[in-house]
């Protein structure tokens, strides 16, 4: 092995710990989104309040957080926002489907969006093409998985055992008429995601409002994304067999732009 190797391999196992520490601070008051106080935050990072004075004025110099005078609270900014806007506009799923989104959203005259999944299988809104500020504030990871068509799409798409682990402790809140609430039937529907490649939630989080959703996969052939749709039941469920239709052919070539092949 070359000397540079070395120091690559050597490199690559190096931590920096103020780094670790500072970014714990910012997962902390993120998670939270509300003012802590310092000793809040030394039990949560697990540093001594030295220690966590010096990572606060760091964080506050370069403006990811805020300190209120009146309180001697301390809260995160709108930089760390501003940073996170920077990478799904960038994103190889969202260059990918952009143009599906957009086209799906005027043709039919709803609300598109594309989401990537994370390490703790919970979606992200990362574009969205919006003709109404009120669907668009709707965020997944405030909607119970049996509810919504994104999550039941996540549960579908989950190791057999992992699925089970969450059914089995899922509670089946009804929110509407036709929120799932047995766990028979959420079986059975996740089998039927399974079966025709894309979701459904008729108005089981919010009356009214109907919801379609795509798995979109990536060169390993894992669920990477979803392409979702949301609109008026009424519209919807007028244009859902054409839409449907294409819904399924939009994620099946962004999944394809993106190293999916169905013959892996």
């Amino acid at each position: 092995m070359s000397a540079a190797n070395r120091e690559e391999n050597g490199a690559s196992r190096t931590r920096i710990q103020s780094l670790e520490r500072g970014l714990a601070v910012l997962e902390v008051l993120s998670r939270d989104m509300k003012p802590m106080s310092v000793m809040d935050i030394c039990k949560e990072v697990g540093v001594q309040r030295t220690t966590l004075y010096a990572l606060l004025n760091t964080l506050m110099s370069r403006g990811y957080v805020g300190k209120d005078e009146e309180t001697s609270r301390y809260y995160i900014t709108g930089k760390i926002y501003e940073l996170g806007m920077l990478y799904p506009e960038n994103q190889p799923l969202v260059v990918a489907a952009r143009r599906f989104v957009d086209s799906l959203g005027r043709k039919y005259d709803l609300v598109a969006r594309i989401a990537y999944i994370n390490s703790e299988n919970v979606a992200i809104v990362a574009y969205t093409s919006s003709k109404s500020v009120e669907f668009a504030k709707l965020e997944y990871n405030m909607v119970p998985s049996h509810a919504s068509s994104v999550g039941k799409m996540i549960l579908a798409h989950l190791p057999v055992e992992e699925q089970e682990r969450r059914l089995e402790t899922m509670e089946l809140t009804r929110f509407t008429e036709n929120t799932i609430t047995d766990i028979g039937k959420l079986r059975e529907v996740l089998e039927l995601i399974r079966q025709r490649g894309y979701s459904l939630d008729e108005c089981e989080y919010m009356d009214n409002t109907f919801c379609v959703s795509f798995p979109i996969y990536d060169r390993n052939n894992s669920l990477c994304g979803i392409l979702s749709t949301s609109d008026e039941y009424n519209h919807m469920k007028l244009i859902l067999d054409d839409f449907v239709r294409e819904g399924l052919q939009a994620s099946k070539r962004i999944s394809s732009d993106l190293g999916w092949s169905m013959y892996k």
